[in-house]
């Protein structure tokens, strides 16, 4: 399977395992709650969604302390490409025109 980028975990939030996340998508709905992404290629379900100056605080359901989101500094927050959205004619997503 492969993915495509749609956010970046920049660091941990709050003691409850939230993370803070650099949005890579124009489509922010890809973080609603019951959703599915992936990180390092596991699922995570999206429990909850914030915004703060345009950053998403997530808290994702298999994420439960600070040390565990810690540990997810840096990573990518990935969708399977099947799930992209389709884009009107003559319109690419970056990753298709490098």
């Amino acid at each position: 399977m492969e993915f495509v980028a749609v956010g970046r975990i920049l660091a941990p939030r709050g003691v409850k395992g939230e993370v803070e996340v650099e949005v890579l998508t124009d489509f922010p709905e890809r973080f609603a709650p019951d959703v599915e992404l992936y990180i390092e290629g596991r699922a995570v379900t999206v429990e909850g969604c914030r915004w703060q100056r345009g950053r998403a605080i997530l808290k994702l359901k298999s994420i439960e302390s600070v040390e565990h989101s810690q540990g997810l500094r840096g990573q990518l927050i990935e969708i399977p490409q099947s799930h992209l959205h389709p884009l009107p004619p003559d319109e690419y997503y970056q990753f298709q025109l490098l």
